[in-house]
């Protein structure tokens, strides 16, 4: 199905295909209004929004991603890691929460954040407030106005 050029696939569940449907016609009512300058921002927040509901069901459907999507269900499914897979890996990858897993999840976050700690000041502007988690007044009016651009630029796009 395509609603103004917003394509949505044919494996969403039925309550996620009917939010998706009636965001895209509210879209779509906006983007066809002459003057959608005011009503821009609203039809950028849908898109994204819609976005964000289809993204998940994106999967490509190939035999070796249908394969590595079951073996992680049945990982998952387990609750433990494997012999061996304890750790950080054991944390992400198996959704195992046993104390060697909680441990060497804890242990990655403290050297990610050491890390951060380590790297230069931040060049204030966008880059520092998207890189380097800036919120200074320089770095926010940079974002501001990236923005305001970016919606402008997306409301003038067909």
């Amino acid at each position: 199905m395509n609603l103004t050029g917003i394509t949505i696939p044919g494996n969403l569940p039925p309550d996620v295909h009917e939010r998706v449907v009636e965001m895209a016609r509210r879209r779509a009512i906006i983007c066809a209004n002459p003057e959608v300058g005011p009503l821009a921002t609203e039809a950028v927040r849908l898109t994204e929004a819609i976005n964000r509901l289809i993204d998940p069901h994106r999967l490509l459907d190939t035999k070796r991603h249908r394969r590595a999507r079951e073996r992680m269900a049945e990982r998952r499914a387990l609750g433990v890691a494997p012999k061996g897979k304890h750790g950080e890996n054991g944390y992400a990858n198996y959704g195992c929460r046993c104390d060697e897993c909680r441990a060497g999840k804890a242990q990655a976050h403290r050297r990610r954040a050491r890390q951060r700690e380590r790297r230069e000041p931040p060049e204030h502007g966008l880059s520092g407030y998207n890189n380097y988690h800036c919120r200074c007044d320089v770095c926010c009016a940079a974002k501001a106005s990236y923005m305001r651009e970016y919606v402008h630029r997306r409301a003038a796009s067909p």
